[in-house]
């Protein structure tokens, strides 16, 4: 029976405990980004760590790549300014100077093929939003405030009341069990 009951802790562990996976959709100018963006689950305040994978595809209105993890690189700096929610990743473009979030192929500082959100370092335009796709130009949109920079399908975010009743069925199976001996 304890077989059972870590075998089903196992199948049925909240999905909240996993990887977190965003999408991306953002309109900088005549371009934009579009894809994914996956993080370890953590909520809160995000630093390079956190953010595992992505699929990103750059367009600057003149020309498009996709970064991969796996051919480029992502940078956080700065404390605070990246946070995650269970439905949103959101930057804060009001949290201070030397804040943004820089994914870029093939190295970070390597000058092109870049999405970059900004308080004020990374292109030197303040409170900015840029892409770069090559040297076929810079798309750049002006931020205010706190920016949604993708977001999570709710469906894969378990209610509270889902994981209280697995916990509470798991609890009764444990001390079902403990009483019959």
């Amino acid at each position: 029976m304890h077989k059972f009951i870590l075998l089903l802790l196992l199948v049925a562990a909240p999905q909240w405990a996993n990887a977190a996976i965003y999408n991306v959709n953002r309109v900088i100018g005549a371009g934009g980004v579009t894809g994914t963006i996956e993080t370890d689950g953590t909520f809160g305040v995000l630093d390079e760590i956190n953010i595992i994978a992505w699929n990103l595809i750059l367009d600057d209105g003149g020309g498009t790549i996709n970064l991969l993890d796996t051919n480029s690189e992502v940078r956080v700096q700065g404390s605070g300014a990246l946070t995650a929610t269970t439905t949103q990743l959101l930057f804060d473009s009001g949290a201070g100077p030397d804040q943004w979030l820089l994914f870029q192929a093939p190295t970070i500082g390597s000058g092109s093929d870049f999405w970059c959100i900004e308080t004020d370092q990374c292109t030197g335009n303040a409170n900015s939003e840029s892409v770069v796709v090559g040297n076929t130009g810079e798309q750049t949109a002006l931020l205010n405030g706190v920016v949604v920079v993708a977001t999570r399908d709710a469906s894969e975010v378990p209610e509270p009341s889902t994981v209280a009743l697995m916990a509470l069925g798991l609890g009764g199976l444990f001390l079902g069990r403990r009483r019959r001996r």
